[in-house]
């Protein structure tokens, strides 16, 4: 059987960037900053959820609080009411309150700025946590989710069973100078190329580099 090559992750972002511009507008300098409770709260209400309907329930509820006390004097129907477009409602809506119950209880109504506290929170896995450290607070952090997992996984860079697996190599292999910027580079990528499902090969600027690792099983 002939070898698997590896897409090299540093030269693909590098070539896959300016086409991902053109196509969609967008320059990939990073994650907008904004304040450190927009970062966390917005991101747990991104999860499992489309880009455009987190946009608008986003700017509904950030209208309507700006603290995590503000949050819990919200009745919690009236919270899942605004996020009820999303889905999963109940759950995300108590992870939310629970969230804001202990950022007042244990830190002073602040959104702590370490990994540690961050996980210690309702809700918040790694991805949540590297993002608003990095949109939040200007860390450097390595933000992976299921589009960076999988298409690194695609490429050959990684070979990992989870996200956290992919994390812990990515901090290792890709040079840090990307780190800001991979991670929406790839999540439009997966949501306008890469699809995890009859993916547009054809559409792609890497299609005749990439090895294509698990493309066929997934089709």
């Amino acid at each position: 059987m002939a070898k698997i090559e590896v897409l090299n992750a540093p030269a693909a972002l590098d070539k896959l960037a300016p086409f991902m511009e053109q196509r969609t507008g967008s320059k990939y300098r990073g994650f907008h900053r904004t304040s450190p409770f927009k970062a966390l709260i917005g991101t747990m209400l991104s999860l499992r959820a489309r880009g455009a309907v987190v946009e608008r329930v986003a700017a509904q509820l950030f209208n309507r609080v700006h603290t995590p006390q503000e949050v819990l004097d919200v009745p919690l129907e009236e919270l899942v009411g605004i996020l009820r477009s999303l889905g999963h409602v109940d759950r995300r809506a108590k992870f939310i309150h629970a969230t804001c119950q202990q950022l007042v209880d244990k830190h002073g109504g602040k959104v702590p700025d370490n990994m540690e506290d961050l996980l210690a929170l309702p809700g918040v896995g790694r991805k949540t946590a590297n993002l608003t450290l990095d949109a939040g607070f200007g860390q450097r952090t390595v933000t992976v989710d299921t589009h960076v997992h999988r298409i690194m996984n695609i490429w050959g860079y990684v070979a990992t069973q989870n996200a956290d697996q992919t994390e812990v190599l990515l901090r290792d292999k890709l040079p840090p100078r990307y780190w800001k910027s991979f991670n929406p580079l790839l999540v439009d990528f997966g949501n306008e190329i890469c699809w995890p499902t009859s993916p547009k090969c054809s559409e792609c600027p890497l299609e005749s580099l990439c090895p294509k690792i698990g493309i066929g099983r997934r089709r």
